[in-house]
Order: C-alpha cells, then structure tokens, then sequence
C-alpha cells in the first residue's frame, strides 16, 4: 500500500451492494458514520516480542502504528468475542480473559482455560488465531476490543431469518498477514507467484478494491498468507448493505516494508460508511 492510494471509481472503492441481505433501515442508519480503519499484522511475533536494538528501523514504525490502533476501543469483524483468547494456536501459554481484561502467562493462563465451561471452551477454540493477537496487543496497548455483533432480522416470505450487524463501528482493526513465502529468507520457503501476491493484496488494499480482495483472499492459504479478518469484514459490511468510502483527498498513512523476511503491512485510512 504506498502512502497515498490513487483513488478508485466509487463501483471500486467499496463493498458491492450484490447479494446484500441487510434491511434497508440497518443500512439507513449507519450510512454516513464516519470510521478509521486500521490494518495491522495477524502474526504473534507482534503480541510476543519486544523490540530490541537489532530490530530493523522499519519495526519501529510498524510498533507505534500497531499501538495507536489498539489504544483506543477497537472493533474486530467478528460478531463475538470468546470468553479468552491468546496464542495457544500457536503453542504459547499466554492470553487474555476478555472479560475482565486480565494478561495472563504460563500456569495462570492454563489454570484460567482450565475453569472455562464446554461452551467457553469451543468458543475459544473456534475463533481465528488473530482474534488472540488482538487481544494480547489490546491488553498491551491499555485500549479494548468489542465484537462486531450480528442480530436477527424479519425473514423474508417463504426464507430464512436475515442477519445484518448491530450498527456499523467508527474503528475497525483489520489483522491480515502477507505471504510468509514471497522471499528466499522469509519464515517459509520461496513460493513461486508469492510476491505477485503480496502485490495483488497491497494494490487492492490502495484502491479500496473489494473484488479484488475476495480473489486474493481466496488464494491467501497457498501462500501462507492471512486475510480472514479482512475477508469478514467484507461480508459483514456486505450482509449490512454498506461500503467504506475514504475520505477525498486524505492519504492513509501507510508502511510496507520487510521485517524479518516477511512484508509487513500496517496502514490507516479514515472515511465514512455508505449505503451500498
């Protein structure tokens, strides 16, 4: 993503309004909210480590960038929170008790899991790992992080229930990965057409290209990238009727640089919800 993404005919910038099932009053209501985006890396390297005086300038960027969007309440496009999350996925005893905020490591944070009922449980199971990412750097960073709740609407004659999200949220963190695999001395082996990726996801990003993020989303697991996140805040604007619209004018502030042999990629951009 370069600092200033060239702006993209309005069809290109946002969610498209095909397939919505929102209720058009949902949409109504939250069109016009005016919203931060920030992306930030989905790696537990980020939640884990601290910077040291080897780390590479371009780190440091990064670090203040993740910090600022967990500084305050943040939005995931999840619509629930599980009780705990952390980087268990990873084979690390550390969390986060999402009910009360609590850090936890090592036998507090395996005696906390161990008190969680099934349900607790399989919540924590099921959700993404970088919804534990975000949780440690929202810990970390003193801010806290709110789902991006679903709710039922009337069903149509003859169908199902609709669902559409409870309002649109002002600050949404995105924690996506680049491909591990785009570089000789990256954390996996080269895979070829790796980079093109990489490039693909960052040109999309720049022009606020939903089709394009789709397709590069459902290409992320062969290159060992992550766009989970982005991919369900899509479809959850989708299901909402709205689309992000960047502020005219306004650079997003940007970085994409390699840090340990992996492109890493923070970014902010401000705008506003539209009806799609």
């Amino acid at each position: 993503m370069s600092p200033e993404p060239a702006a993209a005919p309005d069809g290109d910038r946002a969610v498209p309004a095909a397939g919505s099932a929102a209720a058009p009053e949902a949409a109504a209501a939250s069109a016009g909210t005016a919203v931060r985006i920030d992306i930030v890396p989905a790696a537990p390297y980020w939640a884990l480590c601290a910077a040291s005086a080897a780390s590479p300038p371009a780190e440091a960027v990064h670090r203040r960038r993740i910090r600022a969007a967990f500084a305050r309440p943040a939005v995931l496009p999840v619509p629930a929170l599980p009780p705990v999350a952390g980087l268990g996925a990873f084979g690390i005893d550390a969390g986060v008790d999402l009910r009360t905020g609590q850090r936890l490591t090592g036998r507090e944070w395996e005696h906390r899991c161990a008190q969680l009922t099934g349900d607790e449980r399989s919540a924590a199971l099921a959700a993404h790992p970088a919804v534990g990412v975000a949780a440690v750097l929202a810990a970390r960073s003193g801010g806290a992080l709110r789902p991006w709740p679903v709710s039922a609407s009337p069903a149509r004659p003859g169908g199902a229930p609709q669902t559409h999200p409870g309002g649109a949220p002002d600050h949404l963190v995105l924690p996506i990965d680049l491909s591990a695999a785009s570089t000789a001395d990256g954390p996996l082996a080269a895979v070829p057409g790796a980079e093109e990726f990489d490039a693909a996801v960052l040109a999309a990003l720049a022009r606020r290209d939903a089709a394009g993020l789709r397709r590069c989303a459902a290409q992320a697991e062969r290159f060992a990238a992550d766009l989970t996140l982005l991919l369900a805040a899509l479809e959850l604007a989708a299901a909402a009727g709205l689309r992000f619209a960047a502020e005219r004018g306004a650079a997003a502030e940007a970085s994409c640089e390699p840090v340990h042999g992996s492109r890493v990629c923070t970014a902010t951009v401000h705008g506003h919800w539209e009806a799609a």
